[in-house]
């Protein structure tokens, strides 16, 4: 799975999109992906100097390669179990950043 960041931007840490996000005028907020985001020490640091909220853990369980066919439905318990790992992860996240919502394609 590629997005504009993977395509048309160098890689950026959480920090970066932070600060990012932070220069929109009326920005309030930040969505964290998971598991892309999963490791948010220094993000959290950033959105409290930043003043930014969490507006959402997004769960990705559909751009791992051998989520092609499904993740939380498919007919493969590994599979299944690997997605509900990564949406309990983003609980977690969701959790320690305050976040009020976790969202998910399923």
């Amino acid at each position: 799975m590629k997005d504009r960041f993977c395509d048309y931007h160098e890689a950026r840490t959480p920090e970066e999109k932070i600060a990012a996000v932070a220069s929109v005028r009326g920005a309030k907020g930040w969505k964290s992906s998971i598991p892309t985001s999963a490791r948010m020490s220094r993000g959290k640091k950033a959105l409290k100097k930043h003043r930014l909220g969490v507006a959402a853990v997004n769960v990705n369980i559909k751009g791992e390669p051998e989520f092609v066919n499904g993740s939380s439905s498919v007919n493969s318990k590994k599979l299944r179990d690997k997605a509900v790992q990564f949406i309990c992860e983003g609980m977690d996240v969701a959790a320690k950043l305050a976040a009020d919502k976790v969202t998910c394609c399923p």
